[in-house]
């Protein structure tokens, strides 16, 4: 099959996207996208209530990756909110994000009061 998005040949359909067949790389980017759109609305952990746990992890991972090589503030509250609903809702899943903060060396508290302080 031909990638609806890209043109590229692909022996993976996604049904996802209006019945379009796309390549792995088409379909994980526009997920990725869809992630980060409902990511925008989030204000407090208790909003991810309503999501997948693979879709909270997934983001939460996506951010992790951005604030690894460019920290912002952003970045911050989004791990933060996806760890803090994780204690609450997924013990397994906190203790994944709480394992990967500790081998990125990032203290989420003291991420949070570093960019506090430089408001």
């Amino acid at each position: 099959m031909i990638c609806a998005a890209c043109g590229g040949y692909t022996c993976t359909s996604y049904s996802n996207y209006d019945d379009a067949p796309l390549c792995d790389k088409c379909y994980r980017q526009r997920y990725r996208n869809e992630l980060n759109e409902r990511s925008l609305g989030l204000t407090k952990p208790s909003d991810l209530s309503t999501w997948k746990s693979s879709d909270m992890s997934e983001l939460f991972w996506m951010h992790l990756g951005t604030y690894v090589k460019e920290p912002n503030e952003y970045s911050l509250s989004i791990m933060n909110m996806a760890y803090r609903w994780a204690c609450y809702d997924n013990h397994g899943l906190a203790n994944s994000f709480s394992n990967a903060l500790k081998w990125a060396k990032i203290n989420l508290r003291s991420e949070e009061q570093r960019w506090k302080s430089e408001k």
